[in-house]
């Protein structure tokens, strides 16, 4: 009869092998923590903003006051709205925000479509501080035949200066025709934003 070889692997083997399996799942984690996505994606399911959204990133503030994240003439879409803090509303608390649109209909829009509600403090296209717990979901509406949609705020969020107001939402229709459109951003009652909504 054969002898059975009862030897076990070389001590020296087993560490090698530890070593590279936990090399291999730093690495993994470490690739996931760096990763993010530029823009929202556009099949998020999700209605309203929750911690995951923080991670979201948008268009740096001195790219676009607004911008669509479809960008076809006609479609209904998430619009992005960014804002460097400026001007008389710095200080003050953040009350309301005014969207006046000169084509695009927000009627299809309202609290339960707010994805991104917060301030990006240091200028990386992400959110640091979220205000959508401040958000009045009873005042958030739609009016002068979808051109107009107002958001109400509690305002227990000061809007410092160096801070950018990032404010998401679903539900738009974007102008039917290609070309540039003037949209205004009004921050509580006190200074306008002019911005352009180019689609194609």
């Amino acid at each position: 009869m054969f002898e059975t070889d009862h030897r076990g692997l070389s001590p020296v083997v087993g560490v090698v092998a530890l070593v590279v399996i936990t090399l291999m799942m730093g690495v993994s984690v470490a690739w996931s923590a760096g990763t993010f996505e530029t823009t929202l994606p556009e099949d998020r399911t999700d209605s309203v903003v929750d911690d995951g959204t923080t991670n979201q990133r948008v268009q740096p503030v001195e790219d676009e006051v607004i911008y669509a994240l479809d960008d076809d003439a006609g479609e209904t879409t998430t619009h992005v709205v960014v804002l460097e803090i400026t001007g008389d509303n710095v200080g003050n608390s953040l009350n309301e925000i005014e969207i006046s649109y000169a084509a695009s209909g927000a009627s299809g829009t309202g609290a339960d479509k707010i994805r991104l509600a917060g301030f990006d403090t240091d200028d990386d296209g992400r959110i640091e501080v979220d205000w959508s717990d401040d958000v009045e979901t009873n005042d958030v509406d739609a009016t002068n035949g979808g051109l107009t949609l107002t958001v109400g705020v509690t305002g227990n969020y000061d809007l410092d200066s160096g801070k950018a107001l990032v404010f998401a939402f679903r539900g738009v229709e974007n102008p039917g025709t290609a070309g540039s459109h003037t949209v205004e951003i009004d921050v509580n009652d006190e200074q306008v934003y002019a911005g352009t909504l180019t689609v194609d």
